[in-house]
């Protein structure tokens, strides 16, 4: 089974077991201040796109929500960034992005798909909901909760495709430890069988952020030419993509 989330990434992007756990534990303390949560969102945000040259891994999962510890599928991949310019790869599929272009790279249907940047092509990067439109959002509701070393950062929708999302932030490095999110089970399977899933159940989405290097790689990994160039009003694939077709999903790009 491909659930198509995950394909997608990112971030994502872009998770641990929501249902089984207390975030009222003894060992934290909690507040529902709403402009607190989204102070630390902001920080966060502006942690990430100001580090030159990050580089981490990724492990996506997901669980059904009645049955949390029992992960159904696993997917590895890697994320890069510096600013406003992203690349990962997860599973078969790559993807750079930055203010001109998204590409996203599909081995298995061998296609590198073209498009103009879009926030529901923006919505595939793990970070992506780090930014104004989430933080203003009237239906959300946000809290935080502390512990010695680590950070919850949570926010819930009365309603929409994301039900839960909680950020684990590690107090020492400022980073994220893991992203988990509680969504619509149905929206995990292939549109073609997603009507005969039940649509009221949910899923867990765990995402686990490790590995962080600094300065770490060539940003020529953001180059696009990588992929692709454009000769004349025609986009042509680069070598070792011959057999890969290009598909525009922007007019005038």
């Amino acid at each position: 089974m491909k659930w198509t989330i995950i394909r997608k990434v990112v971030f994502a992007t872009v998770i641990s077991i929501l249902s089984s756990v207390c975030l009222c534990n003894s060992g934290f303390s909690q507040t529902d201040q709403r402009q607190d949560a989204m102070k630390a969102l902001k920080e966060l945000a502006n942690k990430y796109y100001t580090i030159p040259q990050l580089s981490f891994d990724i492990t996506c999962r997901y669980a059904e929500e009645n049955n949390p510890t029992n992960y159904l599928e696993s997917i590895d991949g890697k994320f890069k960034m510096s600013g406003d310019k992203y690349w990962y790869k997860l599973d078969s599929t790559e993807m750079i992005g930055n203010k001109d272009i998204t590409v996203m790279l599909f081995k298995e249907d061998q296609i590198v798909y073209l498009a103009k940047p879009s926030r529901q092509l923006q919505s595939n990067n793990p970070l992506a909901m780090l930014d104004s439109v989430f933080f203003n959002n009237p239906s959300l509701s946000f809290s935080i909760v502390e512990s010695e070393n680590e950070r919850k950062i949570q926010v819930t929708s009365a309603n929409g495709t994301y039900k839960k999302v909680e950020y684990d932030i590690d107090k020492k490095t400022g980073l994220i430890n893991k992203i988990i999110s509680m969504v619509n089970a149905a929206l995990l399977y292939d549109e073609s069988i997603r009507t005969h899933v039940d649509g009221t159940s949910n899923a867990i989405v765990e995402v686990l952020l490790s590995n962080y290097q600094f300065q770490s790689f060539d940003t020529s990994v953001f180059d696009t030419s990588n992929y692709f160039r454009k000769e004349g009003q025609q986009y042509v694939t680069a070598p070792g993509y011959q057999t890969f077709k290009i598909f525009l999903g922007s007019p005038n790009l």
